[in-house]
């Protein structure tokens, strides 16, 4: 979406008091999106009410109806005031309870448990604003530690996420992401669209459809997500707080719920278990999948015959 509506969708967020945890900006064009200084002041700015939004609503849903700001009848969804003490911290760069973590050849595992560090101490103003750029280049490791974080947010806590590429599907779930720019090509398609993807293709395996590898996919990216989609059915079934769960995600992770009982979801998740152990032994990805829709289909048939 433009820059102005997606100031526009920040704004409305937090001004009435439904901002999520942890906010993923993209850009369509394959830039960095610019907005994540205007989130982090907007958060900390003083003039505004901050409560976490916990539920499954996409508030930054392209397709949302609400597209104003300082509507009279909806109330003031000003951007940052530029004039409290906190704004002017900020633009001087001097704010304590605001952290920035980059690094241009990606961000290692040791700044984000030196960030773990940080965060466990209480903000002097009462919220605080984490940036982590360029989340799309940090280590495997990195993104599973930063996972921690994010899944048990502190309610003072706001993380704003930037990305250019691809990141753990794992990672990428738990963000309510705001894409930026809008002038995408017909039919591109977007990190969150391939979540849905693959999401929608574990469901496919689930029910025994044949599954195969894409050209330039990678296998242990397709496991994660599939791993984290069987998690979230779980959770769902078991009416378990999945507040954090990317939406869209969310919603095929109810459908399986739904469709498959829970032996059935069990035993998916140890197919995709053991999927994930062969290919840390370097077994062939193409068989490994071959192995795993065995597996599924074996669980299958001992269920139906009661065993």
């Amino acid at each position: 979406m433009p820059y102005d509506l997606a100031k526009s969708r920040l704004n409305y967020a937090v001004r009435t008091g439904r901002a999520p945890h942890a906010i993923l900006l993209t850009d369509s064009s394959g830039a960095e999106c610019g907005l994540w200084a205007y989130a982090a002041k907007l958060i900390l700015c003083e003039d505004g009410r901050f409560i976490p939004h916990t539920g499954h609503e996409n508030l930054f849903e392209v397709n949302r109806p609400y597209n104003h700001v300082n509507s009279a009848q909806d109330g003031d969804y000003s951007g940052p005031c530029g004039a409290c003490p906190a704004c002017r911290r900020f633009e001087a760069g001097n704010h304590a309870d605001f952290i920035l973590v980059e690094d241009e050849k990606g961000i290692k595992i040791d700044r984000i448990r030196a960030l773990e560090g940080e965060l466990a101490s209480k903000p002097l103003s009462g919220r605080r604003a984490v940036v982590i750029r360029r989340a799309d280049l940090m280590t495997r490791e990195a993104q599973n530690a930063l996972l921690k974080s994010v899944e048990e947010p502190l309610g003072h806590t706001f993380f704003i996420v930037t990305a250019q590429g691809a990141m753990l599907p794992t990672l990428r779930s738990r963000l309510m992401e705001l894409r930026c720019a809008g002038d995408e090509a017909p039919g591109a398609m977007r990190d969150g669209d391939t979540l849905a993807d693959w999401a929608k293709r574990g469901m496919r395996m689930g029910r025994g459809e044949p599954v195969s590898l894409e050209k330039g996919e990678k296998l242990d990216q397709l496991l994660d997500a599939w791993e984290e989609l069987y998690r979230a059915a779980l959770m769902a079934r078991f009416r378990l707080e999945t507040g954090q769960i990317d939406p869209a995600l969310m919603k095929i992770a109810r459908d399986c719920s739904k469709n498959f009982t829970i032996p059935k979801l069990l035993g998916i998740m140890e197919a995709i278990h053991q999927a994930k152990r062969r290919l840390k032994g370097n077994a062939n990805p193409t068989l490994t999948l071959d192995f795993m829709a065995a597996r599924i289909g074996l669980a299958d048939a001992n269920a139906s015959k009661g065993l």
